[in-house]
């Protein structure tokens, strides 16, 4: 009634439709459909991110979390304040509807950065930070079936800064830490896939005598030369929770003495990469994905042109020429828990 939606999904692009009356059309459609909300009657869901609504399997009403729009299901609550034309509400139900079918989404400056961590095929260490090799094959197999291409940071900094260009569909695969499976697995997979990589360590691990379970010194310099492999940094030794929380700055903490902190740390990471031949970071990637505007004004001002974070949940815009769409990229953390269609047709939904 409202125009949105007819026979053909043509729409009226005169009128605007609430959010509440949009809400209430797609959970019309969802249910006419037989899809699984996977929600209980009267339980308020407090959901912090996309990859959280698509485990408890209603990706059609992802988008609509996304946007504010649909709050939680409870004989439909949604949040009916503002307007939208019925042209934007039909293509956020085109896409809610039909996630894997819509092809390109938008120009090559958006970019879903995937984080991973370790790669394994010890069974008992699979979580949300661990997965099988299998399923980092399944992957890039999915990556490259679906005509996405991989990029590295340089790309994307060269993109914005100079005159380089994007693939058609980029994709970023990063992996935090710098654990010694991305050297036996991902490395190599990726190198059989014909695509890149980047791995962030955190260097104090691969420092002296590296951790058994962390990547040497040698191993980080064939994967770099092979050019498969980009380094950025995870921070020296700020990837912990015992004094400080990652890189933040304490609130009783004045910036001068905050500032002295995190360049000695800076310092030392980068004397690390100088000493093993390694190309200095660009890129400063959060420990548990924390920034302040603080750290982001010390690592500017030191050189960094780009840093990873981890929330909101968001596919990325990049634009050529704009410095600071470079900062704070949000990046997606690929749990054991979602098989690869589950995973990135989620990734697919939150690009909109």
């Amino acid at each position: 009634s409202a125009g949105l939606v007819r026979g053909d999904l043509t729409t009226d692009f005169d009128q605007f439709i609430t959010q509440q009356d949009f809400a209430s059309v797609l959970v019309a459609v969802v249910r006419a459909n037989k899809e699984p909300l996977g929600l209980s009657p009267g339980v308020k869901y407090d959901i912090p991110n996309l990859l959280s609504i698509k485990r408890v399997n209603f990706p059609s009403l992802a988008i609509l979390w996304s946007k504010g729009i649909y709050i939680e299901e409870v004989d439909g609550a949604f949040s009916p304040n503002s307007l939208q034309t019925t042209a934007g509400a039909h293509a956020l139900l085109s896409r809610a509807l039909n996630p894997l079918e819509r092809g390109e989404v938008t120009s090559s400056n958006r970019i879903p950065i995937i984080m991973y961590h370790s790669i394994s095929d010890n069974q008992t260490t699979y979580n949300d930070y661990t997965i099988p090799s299998q399923t980092f094959r399944d992957d890039l197999l999915y990556i490259q079936e679906n005509g996405y291409e991989t990029i590295v940071m340089n790309d994307l900094i060269q993109y914005v800064y100079e005159d380089g260009t994007l693939p058609n569909k980029p994709i970023m695969i990063t992996f935090d830490d710098g654990y010694v499976d991305n050297y036996h697995h991902a490395y190599k997979i990726l190198n059989e896939f014909g695509m890149t990589g980047v791995v962030c360590p955190v260097t104090i691990q691969s420092d002296a005598t590296p951790l058994a379970n962390h990547l040497t010194p040698q191993q980080m310099l064939e994967m770099e030369q092979s050019g498969v492999i980009e380094f950025q940094t995870h921070t020296y030794n700020l990837h912990q929770n015992i004094y400080r929380y990652g890189a933040l700055k304490f609130s009783w903490e004045s910036f001068r003495q905050y500032k002295k902190m995190l360049l000695h740390d800076i310092t030392q990471t980068e004397a690390f990469y100088i000493a093993n031949n390694l190309k200095l970071p660009t890129t400063f990637s959060y420990p548990y994905g924390a920034s302040c505007p603080e750290s982001e004004t010390v690592i500017k001002e030191h050189g960094f042109q780009a840093s990873f974070v981890t929330t909101p949940a968001k596919i990325n815009v990049v634009t050529k020429g704009d410095a600071q769409s470079l900062y704070e990229l949000c990046r997606l953390n690929r749990p054991y828990s979602m098989t690869t269609e589950d995973f990135f047709n989620t990734l697919e939904l939150m690009d909109i």
